[in-house]
């Protein structure tokens, strides 16, 4: 089948083609397609994405199974929609689609950086390479808060702005399966995720300068939900520390832990754990930038406020 075959069809100008499977087989689009692409495909009977590394079908996606064999169900798909584009600087994809995009990078052992944008102001880019995003910058929010930004988003397109970027920032490393877990924690969640980057955003304008870094994490399995200049290992750290103060006190029959508590290392650094219900909140201070008084008295109790309201939704 050659390519003004589909060219009837509709078409944006970046070669993104669209179609219905009532017009156009799935053996024929797989007979057609001579180039890297990812084919998605809407049916009554499931969501499924095929992938081409040179016009060769390198991998299946039926639903959320990643298997090639189930091209052999989606062959017998007879209703439907499909939607492609060419691989390549400029082609466009609906953000539903970011897991496909990120196992297209494995499979061709490649790289894009995704740029998205919308009419009411919001923007960002999406680093990912060889099947992991590497760096995230969303309304200028970076790393893990900017992925659950986006995550947020219902509908949009990406546009790959790069195939061939050299502008990583951060060390993110998140495939599929730890975005898996992201997004089922997210919908699990009881916090109201704007107002959870609001309580950093309110840290950041009390402290100024004076904030190095801190990690909004749950109490019991460590794991960041928001993050400024993330520090994975002093998190790890706090989780065990925690616990283990706590279980001090409760040995020695003392008052058991509340609020916050605050250790002075050295580098003039102030390292604070904030305590909630199922979450804590370690911040890392320059002392010299951000006295004691303006800490605790006006950091601390805002930044409570405001991650309780988020909690609360």
């Amino acid at each position: 089948m050659r390519t003004d075959s589909l060219n009837h069809k509709r078409k944006t100008s970046n070669e993104r083609f669209f179609g219905k499977l009532e017009e156009i087989s799935v053996p024929t689009i797989i007979d057609y397609i001579i180039f890297s692409c990812i084919v998605n495909i809407e049916s009554d009977k499931g969501s499924a994405a095929l992938f081409f590394n040179d016009g060769k079908l390198s991998d299946v996606r039926l639903n959320d199974e990643i298997d090639i064999n189930k091209v052999d169900e989606i062959i017998n798909w007879k209703k439907g929609d499909f939607t492609f584009c060419k691989w390549g600087k400029n082609t466009e994809t609906d953000i539903s689609y970011l897991k496909d995009i990120i196992h297209f990078t494995k499979i061709i052992k490649g790289k894009c950086k995704l740029k998205y944008e919308n009419n009411k102001g919001l923007s960002g880019n999406i680093y990912i390479e060889n099947g992991y995003i590497k760096d995230v910058i969303f309304n200028g929010i970076s790393g893990i808060e900017g992925l659950r930004n986006f995550l947020l988003l219902k509908n949009g397109t990406f546009i790959t702005e790069d195939i061939d970027f050299t502008d990583i920032k951060s060390n993110m490393n998140i495939g599929i399966s730890e975005l898996n877990r992201l997004i089922k924690s997210q919908k699990n969640s009881d916090m109201d995720v704007k107002k959870l980057n609001n309580a950093i955003e309110t840290l950041k304008s009390d402290l100024g300068d004076g904030l190095i870094s801190c990690d909004i994490f749950q109490t019991g399995t460590g794991q960041a939900i928001a993050s400024f200049n993330p520090q994975p290992k002093a998190t790890a750290l706090f989780e065990r520390l925690t616990g283990q103060i706590q279980t001090m006190l409760d040995g020695a029959n003392f008052l058991a832990l509340d609020k916050y508590y605050l250790i002075d290392v050295k580098g003039d650094t102030l390292a604070v754990v904030l305590q909630f219900d199922k979450y804590q909140w370690a911040m890392l201070i320059d002392e010299k930038k951000a006295n004691l008084g303006l800490l605790l008295n006006v950091a601390v109790p805002n930044a409570r406020k405001a991650l309780e309201e988020a909690i609360k939704g």
